[in-house]
Formats: structure tokens, C-alpha cells, sequence
């Protein structure tokens, strides 16, 4: 049923997105689940590996060379606190792109998301300056692209922090800018859990959890949501299911620890120092298809 909705609306609408298929393929089935839940259903039953999509025009010399030497690392803390930000951040740069007909160059797409928040747990204050240097000093990335394009690039790079009160100097700033965002309850969860659990050493999970509530209430819920350069369905989704979730705190909290592979909210927050899922995550979705 899945699938004949799908491609029946794509036939209707052959400009449509790969994620305005999924988001009106989940509309038409009028159900109370999240989407994020149905997305992979529906991704599953047309034989879609959402990456791969989305990857398809970049140069494979260019995604090999990233995953070797900017992606590559033995320290599980590095690779949650460094690859999952950069690799929903690729994904979502690349929906946005498709969404908003932005035709945009698909190797400085790729690169500026995977260099972005790649050195946050080296200064997180001033990790999008040492991403742009990284960047530029790094002499391969000549051999794929221009002078001017480079310099587009670290811009983009510089301009990525939702904070800054300039708008970004590029599209490119303004789609990095955009994708930062998280847009799944998942990717929200596990990002939350790595960011803060070594701030909340101490605590007990029942009172991490309390704090992690108002945290998102404030965020999500009783503040002016977030400034967005491109702001699509799939977000406007987000911010729906995280309102209802809020809602409702038990659930919150169990999906919560689910998530993050918690098992006993009575123990301390530092006993599950690392033990989130986003290494899984990570595996499968760089899986090539």
C-alpha cells in the first residue's frame, strides 16, 4: 500500500522531492505515529537507501577521500561527537537542496557539511574557524575545486552557527545553516545526550531527565522556534511530534532512554558515559547501496 502511494504521487508530481514523497506518502495514510517511524517503512517498501540518493552526483574520489581522512578515527567519543552532526547535516543538506530546486553544486554541498561541526569537541566555541582552516589548508581539496569555490566553501563554513546575527555570505552559508538543525526525534535525542552528559556528571538520569525536559521545552515548545533560511514540511513534522512529546513526559523520557540505551534511570548519568546508539547510526548509514 506504501509503495503504490508513493509512486502513484510521484507520478502525479514529478517535481516533487524525495522527502515531499515521503512527507505526503505519510499524510495520506492519516496516522498517529511519527513520521520519522513510517519514513523508513516507506523508504523500505520502494528500495530507496536514503544516502545513497542523495549522494549519487558527488565525485566518489571526493566521498572516498572524506571518509579516509576526515571521517577516519579509533576514538568512539570522536566519531559520536564528530560524525553523526556531519552526517545528518550531509543528509539534510542535500534534501533541502532538492526541496528548494536550489541546483546547487553537490561536491561543495557534501564537503562544506562534512567539515561544518567536524572539530566541535576541540573548541565548540570557535569550532567553525577551526573547521575553515582545517579546510583550506588541507592541499587535496584543490585538486577538486577552484580557488573561488574554496573560498565560497570556508565561507559557508564560517557562517554555519545559527547564532551569528549576520545572515550567511552565500546560499551555500544559508542551506549549512539550515540543515544544522535536527529534524528527527532520534537525531534530537542521542545529539542532546553526547552534548550534555559530561555537563550533567552527578546527576541521577531521573534528574538529567527532568533538566533534559525543560531544556527542550525551552527550545522546542515555549520559544520562538529556531531561525531557518529554508524551512520545509519534514521540519514543520519535527516540531509537531517534539510539541506532542512534550507533552506527554513519561513517554518522553522512556523513548528518551530508549534511544540512548539506558536501562535504569536511577543511576548516575556518568555510568552511561558513551553508551549511546549513534555508532550504529553511523555504520548504516554510510553503508554504500
Amino acid at each position: 500500500m506504501l509503495k503504490d502511494i508513493f509512486i502513484d504521487l510521484k507520478k502525479r508530481n514529478p517535481e516533487y522531492s524525495l522527502d515531499q514523497l515521503l512527507y505526503g506518502t505519510y499524510h495520506s495514510m492519516k496516522t498517529d505515529l511519527l513520521f520519522e517511524r513510517v519514513k523508513e517503512d516507506i523508504l523500505g517498501y520502494v528500495s530507496i537507501h536514503e544516502m545513497g540518493y542523495y549522494l549519487r552526483a558527488v565525485d566518489p574520489k571526493l566521498r572516498n577521500y572524506v571518509q579516509e581522512n576526515i571521517f577516519s578515527s579509533d576514538d568512539p567519543n570522536l566519531l559520536n561527537y564528530q560524525l553523526l552532526p556531519a552526517i545528518e547535516a550531509i543528509r539534510r543538506s542535500f534534501a533541502l537542496n532538492e526541496t528548494f530546486h536550489l541546483n546547487l553544486n553537490p561536491n561543495m554541498i557534501f564537503v562544506i557539511a562534512a567539515y561544518h561541526d567536524i572539530w566541535n569537541c576541540v573548541d565548540h566555541s570557535i569550532h567553525e574557524k577551526i573547521a575553515a582552516e582545517k579546510f583550506m589548508e588541507d592541499l587535496e581539496m584543490k585538486t577538486f575545486f577552484s580557488d573561488e569555490d574554496r573560498v565560497v566553501i570556508q565561507q559557508a563554513i564560517q557562517d554555519h552557527r545559527t547564532t551569528m546575527k549576520n545572515e550567511p555570505r552565500s546560499v551555500y552559508g544559508k542551506l549549512i545553516s539550515s540543515a544544522n538543525y535536527s529534524t528527527t526525534i532520534q537525531d534530537a535525542f542521542i545529539r542532546n545526550f553526547l552534548s550534555e552528559q559530561e555537563e550533567s556528571l552527578g546527576m541521577t538520569l531521573e534528574q538529567y531527565l527532568d533538566y533534559t525536559i525543560k531544556q527542550f521545552k525551552d527550545r522546542y515548545y515555549e520559544k520562538i522556534p529556531e531561525n531557518m533560511f529554508f524551512t520545509d514540511g519534514i521540519y514543520k513534522i519535527f516540531l509537531k511530534d517534539m510539541k506532542g512529546l512534550l507533552q506527554r513526559e513519561k513517554e518522553f523520557k522512556d523513548l528518551y532512554c530508549r534511544i540512548n540505551g539506558i536501562t535504569d534511570q536511577s543511576k548516575k548519568v556518568e555510568e552511561y558515559l558513551g553508551d549511546a546508539t549513534s555508532l550504529k547510526i553511523y555504520q548504516k548509514t554510510l553503508n554504500k547501496k
